[in-house]
């Protein structure tokens, strides 16, 4: 089956998206740093209130899943771009270290979706509904599920761009890699997006 090619305005978008969530997930990750140095026994490592670290890391598990909101649509297309972008590239050891970095993505893409998934029959089957211990449970459940694989895009998503940034160079600066006429960028249909979170509520959390 062909992939989707987004149009060149819309990859542009996704590319930003994504460039912002690697600029927030470094200050997520910071921010959890110095809670958990200032936090902590410095001999034993045992948080000085579990109940209240235990919330503080599901709140950093939430806010990185927000984070990652705008770019979760569009995961899937962004590898598929960069793999295209890839294919057009000379051999060499940094592209197929980038090819690498880009199979993890799809694989972490892939696992997010079934997080989603999971995290969707299970909140339906909740004898007490939204707002319960329960629901609070497994939301806090699903962000610690859904963490390494948003960390994954952290640790790589760099390789969606840099790729993007040696096509614009193999093609030349005012070249699209992923050319698209005028006609074709207003007539393109946006890609199906997979199941998404729903939109973060003013807590950071996504329900």
């Amino acid at each position: 089956m062909p992939t989707y090619t987004p149009p060149a305005h819309a990859h542009q978008l996704y590319l930003n998206q994504l460039a912002l969530y690697l600029r927030d997930s470094r200050l997520i990750h910071a921010r959890w740093a110095t809670y958990s140095h200032e936090h902590r026994d410095p001999d034993t490592g045992r948080p000085d209130d579990d109940v209240a670290y235990n919330r503080r890391q599901a709140q950093r598990d939430s806010d990185l899943l927000s984070a990652f909101g705008t770019v979760y649509y569009h995961a899937d297309t962004l590898a598929d771009a960069a793999q295209q972008q890839l294919d057009q590239l000379p051999d060499s050891e940094q592209t197929r270290h980038f090819a690498g970095q880009l199979r993890q993505l799809r694989t972490s893409t892939q696992q997010l979706y079934a997080v989603h998934r999971r995290w969707i029959d299970h909140r339906d089957a909740l004898p007490d509904g939204p707002g319960g211990t329960a629901h609070e449970a497994l939301l806090t459940e699903s962000y610690a599920e859904a963490r390494p694989h948003l960390d994954r895009w952290a640790d790589h998503g760099q390789a969606v761009l840099d790729i993007n940034a040696l096509a614009r160079e193999q093609s030349g600066p005012h070249t699209a890699p992923l050319a698209a006429t005028r006609e074709d960028q207003l007539n393109a249909a946006p890609a199906t997006p997979p199941p998404a979170p729903r939109a973060a509520s003013p807590t950071g959390r996504i329900r």
